[in-house]
């Protein structure tokens, strides 16, 4: 049991990761055998056959499959109790900034969060944290560039920098990795309460790792 519950876990973090390129695949595999089945009679019956199936199903059970993710009637209900980690960058005075997840794209932000969380190796956590950094500061650089890069926030962004909320932080020096737990009432309209632990805060350039964030 134990064993399949890693290759789950293993083949769910993989999806999230490269989800960037294997939804396209999808959607464009699905047009491509599309364009098959008009030229071939055969198939042309159980093409047709299996999209009316998939969206019934998809609508009727407010499942979202692929490439019909959003073709359900109803809204989706998150979860009554919600848990994240999320990454925050640190400035010199101290002040926190939510990570834009655009900056270490292809990379999830929260898979990273949760990756420093876990880890023992602290040299790793460095290097991690150290990578993150110069991610981020790229990514800010962009942005505040005379010249800044046109780029619009995929829907999957949930925090995205511009040039006005960059200009009331200094330099960045260290990151945070919170965990968040959210929960939602019954019907998921609202949120009842919301709790947040700082788990760790490493600081790349000296090479410290304060442990439950004991400054903040």
């Amino acid at each position: 049991m134990l064993i399949i519950l890693d290759w789950i876990n293993t083949f769910r973090d993989l999806f999230f990761t490269y989800e960037f390129i294997i939804v396209p695949i999808v959607f464009l595999s699905f047009f491509l055998f599309g364009f098959i089945a008009i030229h071939k009679k055969n198939s042309r019956k159980y093409y047709l056959t299996t999209i009316v199936i998939l969206l019934l199903i998809s609508s009727i059970l407010a499942l979202q499959m692929f490439p019909f993710t959003h073709a359900h009637r109803f809204t989706d209900n998150a979860d009554q109790n919600s848990t994240a980690n999320d990454i925050r960058m640190v400035d010199s005075g101290g002040d926190e900034l939510m990570l834009d997840a655009r900056a270490v794209k292809p990379l999830r932000d929260w898979a990273l969060a949760s990756k420093l969380a876990d880890l023992e190796d602290n040299s790793t956590r460095i290097e991690m944290t150290d990578e993150i950094m110069e991610y981020a500061n790229i990514h800010r650089a962009e942005i505040e560039s005379s010249v800044p890069r046109w780029r619009h926030p995929p829907p999957s962004v949930r925090h995205h920098w511009d040039r006005s909320t960059l200009d009331s932080y200094n330099e960045f020096e260290s990151i945070r990795v919170y965990n968040v737990e959210t929960i939602y009432s019954q019907d998921s309209a609202e949120i009842h309460n919301k709790t947040q632990e700082c788990l760790i805060e490493i600081n790349p350039h000296t090479e410290t790792i304060v442990e439950g964030c004991n400054n903040v």
